[in-house]
């Protein structure tokens, strides 16, 4: 059973990793498709469902500028680009996705202030 599980890990992982490069690949083509420059800014906008430091951001965009990708290309073709380089699967290992919902509210007057659904038990 212990192998099982380790076989599951491992494939958990590699789905993870996958998701990840496809989401990393979706983003570099939507730039290069808006003529967008490949830099950390454009690709922090692009990630802000995931945690990424700015100086993780600053080493992807550079080993991303050494795959010579340009417009003429499809969201697979970047992917297959992104996953033949280690150092850039090992970065996108390190990139976790952001698990927490930020509310911002702002009340005056009556009434009730509630994020989310309301529960009222009579």
């Amino acid at each position: 059973m212990l192998i099982g599980d380790i076989e599951l890990k491992k494939d958990e992982k590699l789905i993870s990793e996958s998701i990840t490069t496809a989401i990393l690949a979706s983003s570099i083509y939507d730039m290069l498709k808006h003529s967008l420059v490949l830099s950390a800014e454009n690709l922090k906008s692009h990630l802000k469902k995931w945690i990424v430091d700015d100086s993780t951001l600053k080493t992807l965009e550079n080993k991303i500028s050494y795959l010579a990708l340009d417009d003429e290309m499809s969201e697979a073709a970047i992917e297959k680009r992104l996953i033949g380089s280690d150092e850039i699967v090992e970065l996108i290992r390190s990139i976790k996705p952001r698990n927490s919902t930020t509310i911002i509210q702002t009340h005056s007057g009556q009434g009730d202030n509630v994020a989310g659904n309301k529960v009222i038990n009579h």
